[in-house]
Formats: C-alpha cells, sequence, structure tokens
C-alpha cells in the first residue's frame, strides 16, 4: 500500500504515555489483505494557565485611545534595584502562570487569539520577561511563546497592550480570548 494519511487534532485523553497501533488498509480489499500498521507514540502534556489570585479575567485599563503599554488589570511590574531603572520577573506578578504537569517530555507552548482582531490600532503582545524585549504579537493562528519548558515546573507569562488611535467602535467591537496549546518537546505538530 502507497500513499500518505493526515490526522487533525487528534485528541487522545488519558494520563501516562503509551503506543497505539494504527492499522489501514484500502476500502476495496478484503480487510485480511493488504494491512498496514503504524505505531504511534503519544505523550501525556497536560498544562494549565491560570491568572494570579483575585483576576478572573483579561481585563484592560486605557487611559486614552492612544497608549502604550496599558496596564492589566492584576499584572505588576516592580523594580528590582531602585538605583537602575529596570523591572525584575521574581518580584513582579505576570497576568498568567503556566504551569506543566506533562510525565515523560519537556513541552512547547503556543499561544492565538480565537479571532483576528484590528492590528493597525491594537497590539496584543506576550513576553517571558518585563522589559518588553521579545515579545510576541498575538493573531488567530498560533505562536510559539515557550520553547522546551520543563516538566512539572512553571513560567509566568507577562502581557503588554497598544492601542494606536483606537476608535470607540473598534474598542467596544474587540472581544476575544486568548486559547493556548502545547506540543510535547520534538513531537509531530
Amino acid at each position: 500500500m502507497n500513499g500518505i494519511l493526515n490526522f487533525y487534532n487528534l485528541d487522545v485523553e488519558f494520563k501516562g504515555s503509551k503506543n497505539i497501533t494504527l492499522y489501514a488498509y484500502p476500502s476495496n480489499s478484503n480487510f485480511l489483505q493488504g494491512i498496514a500498521n503504524l505505531s504511534l507514540r503519544v505523550y501525556y502534556s497536560k498544562f494549565n494557565v491560570t491568572f494570579p489570585k483575585s483576576v478572573t479575567s483579561f481585563e484592560l485599563i486605557p487611559n486614552s485611545n492612544n497608549e502604550t503599554n496599558i496596564t492589566v488589570y492584576g499584572q505588576e511590574f516592580r523594580q528590582c534595584n531602585v538605583s537602575v531603572d529596570y523591572y525584575c520577573v521574581h518580584t513582579s506578578t505576570p497576568i498568567y502562570n503556566f504551569t506543566l504537569f506533562a510525565y515523560d517530555k519537556n513541552a512547547d507552548l503556543y499561544v492565538r487569539t480565537n479571532q483576528s482582531y484590528n492590528t493597525t490600532q491594537l497590539n496584543f503582545s506576550f513576553d517571558l520577561g518585563v522589559n518588553r524585549t521579545t515579545t510576541l504579537q498575538t493573531n488567530n493562528s498560533y505562536k510559539n511563546l515557550i520553547i522546551n519548558q520543563n516538566i512539572m515546573t512553571s513560567r509566568g507569562i507577562f502581557a503588554f497592550v497598544d492601542f494606536y488611535n483606537v476608535s470607540e467602535k473598534v474598542a467596544n467591537e474587540t472581544y476575544f480570548d486568548f486559547e493556548w496549546r502545547t506540543y510535547c518537546n520534538q513531537c509531530v505538530r
């Protein structure tokens, strides 16, 4: 048998890792003839993305329609050295905390918005640091935010939001959620 078999959005739910054997045969042949099999290795890569204590949603507090670094409610930037004008991850509070509960393999974290938005007027970006040096702008396609997160560890994710002369109509019509996805490290995507 020759050909390509594609799987999309495969959802195998169980706790653990295991091999699953897939059997394939042409539809025009006897079931027992021409069987091909493939062993598929499945890894458990459960994760959780949570808000800080007392925060239940991603809420912005803009002061104007043309503003950068808009405060996200619940996220705090704190200086760790007052003699130097910079903030530190270990003393600040990120808007999200990512925890990987995988058993066998490290994983990569991806994020996207569940719908597109006007990027000429809005910018929603994430960074693992507080100085906005390696931000990743989100849109409605998955972007890799964390590479090779160790199993059973957590990491803070900071949000950076900008408005560029946002009209009242755009501000009132911009409702979306962030969607998160993990892939075990070195696994098929």
